[in-house]
């Protein structure tokens, strides 16, 4: 019988296994709600917790340490394969769609949410440059996916914090030439309007966008050069001429894609990719969070998260990412930033 268990890890007498009822579990620096079964074994904070799905299998293995439900883990598959690891610098993180996720064999990424928080567009695929745009609407409590019409496949999506505009790019090939394009399409009483190109970013490689509620479009490009610009709305054209903003942000010989900023455009988290053998210096890959001093843009610290992208920031204070071939969160206090 599944159970929910909110547990909180506190000095136990030493046995070999505690009674599950007894088991109380720290989730205060954890991103995960448990719904399944669990035994405890060892010492307390020092010994091994497994959590298993409801048909038994062994889904996550834990091992705590420090007084705290924190220190190493992976996750393994039904076949007992493991598909992701972590550890105090690399925390766990639980499903944003909790069980509502994508059919077998199928992915979800590009999440964009509202500014209430109550719609998310975002993208499933089975092929990364071809993906289908779904968009998914919380009500009393629970997300309801249905697909957009407006296009048959994307490469990413946003929508504005109204929720009056989507923004996507799209991936096309004509022999050995890469076509890509980037189109907005507005909400017109319930219906999306006609897909618009968006010509000032044709042929730049733009996508993971983010839509100010000022209107101002951020977005990653590699022309001219590889790194985040941003562009102003200009009426029914669209977008103007793309604005580098900062070489602190696109770091040379990198990937550094899918800014999410503060509404105040001060602050933002940032993925990177680069080679860590030729740029010791620049840290372990992965999420970074920035902060505007004065006019310049300062890179104060990794997230203690696995490498993934598609980063938000939801009004109940989840953060939101993409990791694990799925939309995943964990609380925003648990990453220790100003936000």
């Amino acid at each position: 019988m599944k159970q929910l268990w909110k547990l909180l890890l506190f000095p136990l007498a030493l046995q070999a296994q505690v009674p599950l009822d007894s088991i109380v579990e720290d989730t205060s620096n954890m991103g995960d709600t448990h719904e399944a079964t669990f035994t405890y074994q060892g010492q307390p904070y020092s010994g091994a917790a497994t959590r298993y799905h409801a048909n038994g299998q062994l889904h996550i293995l834990r091992n705590f340490k420090e007084g705290k439900a924190v220190g190493e883990w992976k996750v393994l598959d039904p076949e007992g394969n493991t598909i992701d690891t972590g550890d105090d610098t690399h925390k766990y993180f639980t499903p944003f769609f909790a069980t509502n996720i994508a059919p077998e064999g199928f992915e979800e990424t590009s999440p964009s949410l509202t500014a209430d928080g109550k719609t998310m567009v975002f993208a499933r695929h089975t092929d990364w440059v071809h993906k289908v745009p779904f968009i998914a609407h919380l009500r009393e409590g629970q997300w309801h996916k249905t697909q957009l019409q407006f296009v048959d496949t994307i490469y990413n999506l946003a929508i504005s914090p109204q929720g009056h505009r989507i923004v996507y790019s799209t991936f096309e090939e004509q022999g050995d030439k890469e076509i890509r394009k980037a189109f907005f399409v507005d909400k017109v009483k319930d219906l999306w309007s006609t897909p618009r190109e968006i010509t000032s970013l044709a042929n730049i490689s733009a996508g993971y966008f983010q839509i100010m509620a000022s209107g101002r479009l951020y977005f990653f490009a590699r022309q001219p050069k590889i790194g985040i610009y941003f562009a102003d709305p200009i009426g029914d054209k669209g977008y103007g001429t793309p604005v580098w903003l900062s070489d602190a942000v696109g770091l040379p010989n990198s990937d550094s894609f899918d800014a999410f900023l503060n509404p105040e455009e001060n602050k933002l988290v940032v993925s990177q990719a680069y080679s860590q053998k030729k740029f010791p210096d620049r840290g372990e890959i992965g999420m970074y969070y920035y902060e505007k001093v004065g006019e310049q843009w300062k890179r104060i610290k990794r997230l203690p998260l696995g490498y993934g992208w598609g980063a938000l920031i939801t009004p109940d204070r989840k953060f939101v990412f993409v990791r694990n071939e799925d939309i995943q969160y964990i609380p925003l206090d648990a990453l220790n930033i100003p936000w």
